[in-house]
């Protein structure tokens, strides 16, 4: 590990918010989607440097369309991105999304009015997923250090108008982390372990002594899945106790979620199965499976992605050219057909929540024109 750094937000209000500009994109009116999207690449700064400390660009990016008023029924709360997008949360003001090509925008969701966080320059390996804890993202990526390992931890302000991430850990094997209590949990490349490291800087904790991805936190344990054997674990956060939960499981965090009572996981045997298990350990119980490609069911591919809510489990299969969205109720055993299996269209990303509603990432359809990335909002 080479080092931790400490992230302030308030120091970060030096930094020049002029850099940070924004649009307002109306969310009602206007003529449809209109222009199609940029190309992927197109998030990235316009800039011939590597990203360093001192470069990356924020702002709004080019000036969008008009948004439509809705898309399929669902009110529509942003447009005019690139196709693809991964939402990584909401607060009570925004909902926060990335690109392929690593760019985060800050969407307001009663006016629209859009934010370009940060679009680093020419990244190695640019961000694949985020986490949002109170007013930062968390994400790893390398942006600055070709033909070398492991990735970089940033934490980057969302409400200061700053366009520079911090650095604060140099030392992931993989995208995936967690925030939680004031320390950062991810796998380290170093050591090959589990590791837990405080958010103001000082000394790690290897929780468990092999490559582990954290999937989730709950009372006081870490949730995690080894790619070697495929197992998920949960392990106290000071890493004094370690149980294994279940086996088979996928190696992907974003393939996990926990409630206050059970850990729910996608696994692939002959099948592609939906399971939950208890927290405190226990049998396991199949909530759905299916087979890839069964023609009963809308386009089924692999499983990628898992999240719930108070009463369901929501699931991403990976089809092409668009994923399909998923919802099941978190008390099913055994679903296998459409009838029922809630099916919520295309989606490029798993939904986020607030209190009142599910918000999407959209993609249009590429035969209409150049695809579009949309975030539509629907009421729970």
């Amino acid at each position: 590990m080479r080092s931790i750094g400490t992230f302030m937000p308030g120091a970060l209000l030096a930094l020049s918010a002029a850099a940070c500009t924004s649009v307002t994109v109306a969310p009602t009116g206007g003529s449809g989607g209109g222009g199609g999207g940029a190309s992927s690449s197109g998030d990235a700064a316009s800039s011939s440097s590597s990203w360093s400390a001192t470069t990356g660009t924020g702002g709004a990016g080019p000036v969008e369309p008009t948004c439509p008023a809705t898309l399929a029924g669902e009110q529509v709360i942003g447009c005019g991105f690139p196709p693809e997008l991964t939402l990584i949360g909401v607060d009570a003001q925004a909902v926060y999304t990335l690109t392929l090509a690593g760019a985060f925008y800050r969407v307001e969701i009663a006016t629209g009015h859009r934010t370009r966080l940060f679009a680093p320059v020419a990244p190695v390996v640019p961000a694949v997923t985020a986490r949002l804890s109170g007013s930062a993202l968390y994400f790893a990526a390398n942006l600055d250090h070709p033909g070398a390992a492991g990735l970089d931890l940033f934490a980057l302000a969302v409400d200061q108008g700053t366009t520079q991430p911090t650095a604060l850990v140099t030392d992931l094997a993989a995208p995936e982390l967690l925030v939680g209590d004031g320390f950062l949990y991810f796998d380290a490349a170093s050591g090959s372990a589990l590791r837990r490291a405080p958010l103001g800087g000082g000394a790690t904790v290897d929780l468990f002594a092999q490559p582990s991805v954290p999937v989730a936190l709950q009372g006081g344990f870490v949730y995690h899945v080894a790619p070697a054997d495929h197992v998920a674990r949960r392990t106290s956060v000071d890493g004094a106790t370690t149980t294994v939960l279940a086996t088979g499981s996928e190696v992907d965090g974003r393939s996990y979620d926990v409630d206050a009572d059970f850990l729910y996981y996608s696994d692939q045997t002959n099948t592609e199965n939906i399971r939950r298990c208890p927290l405190v350990g226990g049998a396991e119980v199949t909530l759905a499976s299916f087979y890839q490609g069964d023609g009963d069911l809308p386009g089924p591919g692999p499983v990628f992605g898992l999240r719930t809510d108070a009463d369901s489990v929501y699931f991403l299969t990976q089809s092409y050219p668009a994923h399909h969205l998923y919802r099941i109720d978190k008390t099913a055993v055994m679903l296998s057909s459409t009838s029922a299996f809630d099916a919520l269209g295309n989606s490029t990303s798993l939904p986020v929540f607030d209190a009142t509603s599910m918000f999407v990432a959209r993609s249009t359809d590429p035969s209409d024109g150049p695809a579009e990335g949309m975030i539509t909002r629907v009421p729970k």
